[in-house]
């Protein structure tokens, strides 16, 4: 059961190093192949054609992000590490930024989440997993409903 909703608030020194080492993978991977994920993300046959191996960054990133989210699922556990992969890049996206902006926006937004959810489930006395997820989700829906009013 810790596997699927994980123990935050009890982290090991080992599990944060691990933590601290797949956050520094991530950010190198996408440092390093940043302009290719691009062309990727936006025409993937053209990124074929002009020589970039996309197989190559696709089972790379596929690969990474398995690797997260089982290095993650000690701590934060298997239904956290999944909101904080998908919410916040989609409260990113509504904002219908550039890419870089957008990668900026979605670390920032499950930074925000986190801190929230923590301070929300010391003072409510609530689990730290869901409290986060219910920050992350009202972050979404806050973007959504600012961005369905300005329209």
């Amino acid at each position: 059961l810790s596997y699927l909703f994980g123990s935050i608030l009890s982290i090991e020194v080992s599990e944060m190093a691990l933590s601290g080492a797949l956050a520094l993978l991530a950010i190198a991977f996408v440092s390093l192949f940043y302009h290719e994920l691009i062309f990727i993300s936006f025409d993937e046959e053209a990124a074929k054609i002009s020589g970039t191996n996309t197989n190559f960054l696709n089972y790379s990133l596929a690969f990474l992000t398995a690797l997260v989210v089982v290095g993650a699922m000690p701590i934060i556990g298997l239904l956290l590490s999944a909101s904080l992969i998908v919410l916040p890049a989609a409260s990113a996206l509504l904002l219908k930024t550039s890419f870089k902006k957008t990668l900026f926006f979605a670390a920032l937004f499950a930074s925000v989440s986190v801190a929230a959810g923590l301070f929300l489930s010391y003072y409510l006395d609530t689990a730290p997993s869901g409290s986060i997820v219910l920050a992350n989700a009202a972050i979404f829906a806050g973007i959504f409903l600012i961005g369905k009013i300005k329209k």
